[in-house]
C-alpha cells in the first residue's frame, strides 16, 4: 500500500469513532486536522478525511482542500458523519451541499448519532433552528418524519459495520495510485454515490 494519511474533524466523538475504525481496518493512526502539518499532507499519496455535517456543511472540508491546495491536489476519499439516516437521500443531500462542483467525489456517509451536552451554544441554537424548519414543512420525507423526534435526543448509531464499503474502495485505490504524491489519481470505477452507507 502506498502512503496513506487518515483526517478528521470531530466534534462530539462520532467521526473520530469512526477514523479510529477505518485506521484499525486500514494500518493507520487517525489525526486530527488541526494537527495535520503541510509536510505530512505533502508526502501522501491518497488522503481519507472524515468530518461531521453542521447544517448540511462539513466540517473541515474548505480547511483540508485549501491545505491540499497548497501541496499539490492528490486524492481523497471523504467520509461524512450525521444523525440523518445512512440513505441515497442524504448521500444526495450532503453530495449537493459540499460536492456541487465534483461530477463524482468519492464520498461515504456514516450515520453516527447526537450528544446534546457536547454541543457548543452555537450548534445548539442551530438545531433548534432545523428542528423549527422540519417542524414547519407542510409535507415531511418520511426520513426526515422519523428524524425529527430525535432531534435534541442524546443518541448513538455508530457501527463499525458500515465502513466496509470505504476500506475496500482505499485498499481497490492504493493498487493503482502512482507512487509519487501529487501525480493524477486514477479514475474512479464506480460512483461514490453507489459505494456509500451510514453515519455522521
Amino acid at each position: 500500500m502506498k502512503n496513506l494519511l487518515l483526517l478528521y474533524a470531530s466534534q462530539t466523538g462520532f467521526t473520530q469513532r469512526y477514523a479510529q475504525w477505518i485506521g484499525q481496518a486500514l494500518g493507520l493512526a487517525p489525526l486530527p486536522l488541526e494537527a495535520c502539518s503541510k509536510q505530512r499532507l505533502a508526502a501522501a499519496d491518497l488522503v481519507i478525511f472524515g468530518g461531521s455535517v453542521r447544517g448540511g456543511i462539513l466540517t473541515g472540508q474548505a480547511k483540508l482542500e485549501r491545505l491540499c491546495r497548497r501541496v499539490g491536489d492528490r486524492p481523497i476519499v471523504w467520509f461524512a458523519t450525521g444523525i440523518r439516516p445512512a440513505t441515497p437521500r442524504t448521500l444526495e443531500l450532503v453530495r449537493k451541499n459540499n460536492f456541487a462542483r465534483e461530477a463524482n467525489p468519492l464520498l461515504f456517509y456514516f450515520r453516527g448519532g447526537l450528544a446534546p451536552e457536547a454541543l457548543s451554544p452555537g450548534d445548539k441554537t442551530l438545531l433548534l433552528c432545523y428542528r423549527a424548519m422540519l417542524r414547519r414543512r407542510r409535507a415531511l420525507e418520511a426520513e426526515d418524519e422519523g428524524l425529527l423526534p430525535l432531534l435534541g435526543t442524546a443518541s448513538d448509531y455508530t457501527d463499525p459495520a458500515q465502513i466496509a464499503p470505504l476500506v475496500h474502495r482505499v485498499q481497490a485505490l492504493s493498487e493503482t495510485l502512482p507512487g509519487k504524491a501529487g501525480d493524477a489519481p486514477p479514475e474512479a470505477t464506480e460512483t461514490a454515490n453507489h459505494s456509500v452507507i451510514g453515519g455522521t
